[in-house]
């Protein structure tokens, strides 16, 4: 088989994942399009563009392409996000930050916003994964923000 020209374009295992080689037959670009198997330091960087059906601007960080059929699907359910603006040291412009981490790796980090009521966002992890789910906030105090939020392994075949 010959390679397209949008395959030659692209590198194999270079920390980004290429959505021309994110195919089982390339070992999904040679692992860069999922955090259990990417390595480099720019893993996942910058990547997510669109997060608990929101366009980021600046982006956040992930993997949306991992289609690796290795890893297990885990949907995290924001179910309402709270601002307190009477609060002190609040503060509408700097958002905190929601981070999932599993087994060291940075897997989803993006800031938190009332854009994401009832929203969810299905990430990829390996089974049995350690994971840390965190909402950090150095801008202000946590009296600022409140959220409610739920984790759902989705079934899958």
């Amino acid at each position: 088989d010959y390679w397209t020209d949008g395959e030659c374009k692209q590198t194999l295992g270079n920390g980004i994942c290429d959505a021309d080689l994110n195919k089982k037959e390339y070992a999904f670009d040679n692992g860069d399009c999922c955090g259990a198997t990417c390595e480099g330091g720019s893993c996942g960087l910058g990547s997510l563009d669109i997060a608990f059906n929101h366009s980021l601007d600046p982006s956040g960080d992930g993997f949306p392409s991992c289609k690796n059929t290795d890893m297990v699907p885990i949907t995290i359910r924001i179910e309402k996000v709270t601002t307190f603006p009477n609060s002190v040291d609040y503060d509408e412009s700097a958002s905190p930050l929601l981070s999932v981490t599993c087994n060291s790796i940075l897997y989803l980090m993006v800031p938190i916003d009332t854009y994401m009521d009832n929203k969810s966002e299905t990430i990829y992890l390996p089974d049995g994964a350690d994971c840390i789910f965190n909402i950090r906030n150095s801008t202000y105090d946590r009296n600022g923000w409140r959220t409610k939020y739920r984790f759902h392994e989705v079934a899958y075949e």
